[in-house]
């Protein structure tokens, strides 16, 4: 297994290729691009994908802003260790083939309904349908899901040098303050940690100001 998790001789498919090294090569790839180094922000799976950034190529990423999702690592030792399995029940959902694609398109009211459970806006629901059902994306946001289990889980025992904020709210029906918490325990740099009352999982669309102050914040520190 080399440096970004591929077993010897082996690189990722460019083409639906979602495990977390192929995602970390492309957001390296992007870096480059710009650069050679950069603030990175990341939410969600852009979190997870932003951990590992920093963990696995440490010369890349200046400053580290992760948004909901806690360190890998922390997050499966929450699996273990909190609540955070009986929250993630999703993630095995998701990985019945055509199953989720199906509902969101022939279920949609009842499909819209859960994402507002799940603290989403009506405009925040009205642009996931827009831009990720209707457009013909949503294969593609599952297919992070559907790589956790073709990863090997021993890349994400790194450890991350890059001063690192993370940004988790109260209301989130996803991810627990556990796995949040335990987050600082992978981070060598300077480590914050940004607990927002009352707000869902949903922070860059709903606390964008917020979201924005804390970023600039760890940018300027």
């Amino acid at each position: 297994m080399d440096r970004r998790g591929f077993a010897p001789g082996a690189r990722p498919k460019r083409r639906r290729d979602y495990r977390l090294p192929a995602l970390v090569a492309d957001v390296v790839a992007l870096i480059d691009e710009v650069g050679g180094s950069a603030h990175v922000v990341g939410h969600d799976w852009g979190a997870a994908t932003a951990w590992a950034v920093a963990g696995l190529h440490p010369d890349k990423v200046r400053s580290l802003t992760a948004v909901s999702v806690p360190h890998p690592a922390a997050m499966m030792k929450a699996m273990v260790r909190s609540d955070q399995l009986l929250k993630s029940y999703y993630m095995l959902l998701f990985q019945l083939p055509f199953v989720p694609e199906l509902i969101a398109t022939r279920r949609a009211a009842w499909f819209d309904l859960q994402l507002r459970k799940g603290g989403m806006s009506k405009e925040d629901v009205a642009r996931f349908r827009s831009e990720i059902v209707d457009d013909g994306a949503l294969s593609s946001s599952i297919g992070c899901y559907r790589g956790i289990f073709l990863t090997d889980p021993r890349i994400v025992r790194f450890r991350v040098a890059a001063p690192t904020t993370m940004v988790w709210s109260t209301k989130d029906v996803a991810l627990g303050r556990w796995g949040a918490e335990r987050s600082r325990d992978w981070v060598d740099g300077p480590f914050e940690l940004v607990v927002l009352e009352g707000a869902s999982h949903w922070i860059p669309t709903q606390l964008p100001d917020v979201l924005a102050d804390a970023i600039l914040e760890r940018v300027a520190g």
